[in-house]
């Protein structure tokens, strides 16, 4: 398989399984335009982004500021323990054979 084809079949798989975490969160969220941030946000983070902090995310969502991710983070109706638990699962169903170290940010303790 040329690296060309390779690329396509890796980045097909990231979007399906993007569409899965995106499925599993969804109940965890009582509106539907924080959870939109939330997805866009998770896309920033997968990013090859040199540095990824407000304004770099704010830049890659096209978003003028990053007032709205900070909205998301500090102000929206969620379910934070229930999705964290949703990521939880997710990546030990995905990556569950091999031996990692999975970092989580908690977005209530600082700026996004």
């Amino acid at each position: 398989m040329s690296s060309a084809a390779a690329a396509i079949v890796e980045g097909e798989v990231a979007v399906s399984n993007l569409a899965e975490l995106r499925g599993r969160l969804a109940p965890w969220f009582a509106r539907v335009e924080p959870f939109g941030q939330v997805e866009k946000y998770v896309v920033a983070l997968m990013s090859d982004l040199p540095r990824k902090n407000g304004w770099t995310v704010a830049e890659h969502l096209g978003d003028a500021t990053p007032d709205r991710t900070r909205r998301f983070a500090h102000h929206a109706v969620w379910d934070h323990d229930a999705a964290m638990a949703a990521i939880r699962g997710f990546v030990a169903e995905h990556l569950g054979g091999a031996p990692l170290v999975v970092a989580a940010l908690d977005l209530r303790a600082g700026e996004a």
